[in-house]
């Protein structure tokens, strides 16, 4: 599982991996926890790339190096 914190926000991004290759994308804020978001996701061979914008908050192109994903 990665995890990535805005601490000028507080907003913290939790992103675990499924078996099937889905990711699953958790928002934690003050007001709402565990919420599922809506993100593009671009697949590449090695890196997933995704573009977060989260309660105003933008985060750019999150790049995320989770190894080879299997499908």
């Amino acid at each position: 599982m990665l995890c990535f914190i805005d601490m000028n926000n507080a907003v913290s991004v939790r992103i675990s991996t499924v078996l099937s290759g889905m990711i699953n994308i958790y928002v934690q804020t003050a007001f709402v926890t565990d919420m599922p978001i809506l993100c593009k996701v671009m697949n590449e061979r090695d890196t997933v790339k995704k573009t977060l914008s989260v309660i105003g908050n933008d985060f750019d192109m999150i790049a995320l190096s989770l190894g080879r994903l299997k499908t």
